[in-house]
């Protein structure tokens, strides 16, 4: 059994939401901090604690510097000349053994399933991770037909890999 897919592009401004998405699942304190600061500064308010309107009004502006600032970060590492490989076309084909890349400027990759650490599902693609930073980016619709789709999700609970769906 070998599946093969259709050619695969990840976009800069794909790979920035998939790196964002993960900065923040990583560190959902820094999500959750917010919402948390904004019930906070509106409750002082509620108590006529007008002396805190600009400890939160500078508390915003230092939380909106990160957030910026974590933003920025993601774009420049997902829009740099540095990455042009990771946007070329690529083709895979899984076998019960080995996972093979080809790039369009010709290079070769083969993984053995064992190198595979974790997957993830999202609605329009998958993450096989073959460490905690680095990933292949699969997308559902490269798949030449609906059969193959399932054969693959088969073939990775074969493997051990249980894939967590991400919504």
């Amino acid at each position: 059994m070998q599946i093969k897919t259709t050619e695969i592009t990840i976009t800069p401004n794909k790979l920035f939401i998939i790196a964002v998405r993960r900065h923040f699942k990583e560190k959902k304190w820094l999500l959750l901090a917010y919402p948390v600061g904004l019930f906070g500064y509106i409750f002082l308010m509620s108590l006529s604690f007008g002396r805190f309107r600009y400890l939160g009004i500078i508390g915003f502006g230092l939380m909106l510097a990160v957030l910026l600032y974590i933003l920025a970060y993601y774009w420049e590492k997902t829009h740099s000349p540095k990455n042009k490989r990771t946007f070329l076309a690529r083709t895979y084909e899984f076998d019960p053994f080995y996972i093979r890349t080809r790039v369009a400027d010709g290079a070769e990759a083969v993984y053995r399933w064992d190198q595979i650490t974790k997957v993830e599902v999202y609605p329009t693609y998958y993450l096989l991770y073959t460490s905690p930073v680095h990933f292949m980016y699969i997308e559902k619709k490269a798949f030449q037909h609906q059969d193959d789709r399932r054969q693959f999700e088969r073939l990775l609970k074969e493997r051990g890999l249980q894939a967590s769906t991400k919504a």
